[in-house]
């Protein structure tokens, strides 16, 4: 099964959503960029994909969303 993994990353003026290493959109809050993930993981889903969201928290750490394409 793919699956595709978007991270919302601090960068020095706000934040990012990436995947692949390539950032797809900057954002000036970081909800903003958890919004967007939130979009195109729900986009991979459509496309059969099961996507995962990786959040960058304030202290450095990894909060982690999971998203499961259906089966069928």
């Amino acid at each position: 099964m793919n699956a595709v993994v978007f991270y919302v990353t601090r960068q020095r003026n706000g934040w990012s959503v990436e995947r692949d290493r390539v950032v797809q959109s900057g954002h000036a809050h970081r909800e903003t960029a958890i919004a967007c993930a939130r979009k195109a993981a729900a986009a991979a889903r459509v496309r059969g994909l099961s996507s995962s969201i990786r959040i960058q928290e304030d202290a450095g750490v990894w909060r982690e969303e999971r998203s499961f394409a259906p089966v069928g």
